[in-house]
């Protein structure tokens, strides 16, 4: 079954060309990439990495907690192919295929 758009529909709006509606529209404050993404929980082990997709994934030292060995945490995997890991609410770090994303505002 083959669907078309009937132009006729959008004649009763004055100034109002057919393809001037758009049926979807941006969210403010809604970033899709976090909705759109796959999670998955992950024990750490005494390395303080972790493994998804045949990577490892070595998480950083944060100011909260100098280790995460034996912590629970959550990789995500975004539609772009780069990966977060999250302890809770706190994004730990990014990584893409090469590694970790180094964040201009980290480093300075």
């Amino acid at each position: 079954m083959m669907l078309h758009h009937d132009a006729s529909m959008h004649a009763w709006i004055p100034g109002v060309a057919a393809m001037d509606l758009i049926a979807f529209v941006a969210v403010p404050g809604v970033d899709l990439s976090e909705i759109l993404c796959i999670q998955e929980e992950r024990k750490d082990g005494n390395d303080n990495t972790v493994s998804f997709n045949r990577m490892r994934l070595q998480i950083p030292e944060g100011p909260l907690r100098p280790h995460f060995v034996k912590a629970t945490v959550k990789v995500r995997c975004y539609p772009n192919g780069t990966h977060a890991i999250f302890h809770g609410q706190r994004c730990l770090d990014r990584y893409n295929a090469k590694g970790p994303i180094v964040d201009e505002k980290k480093a300075a």
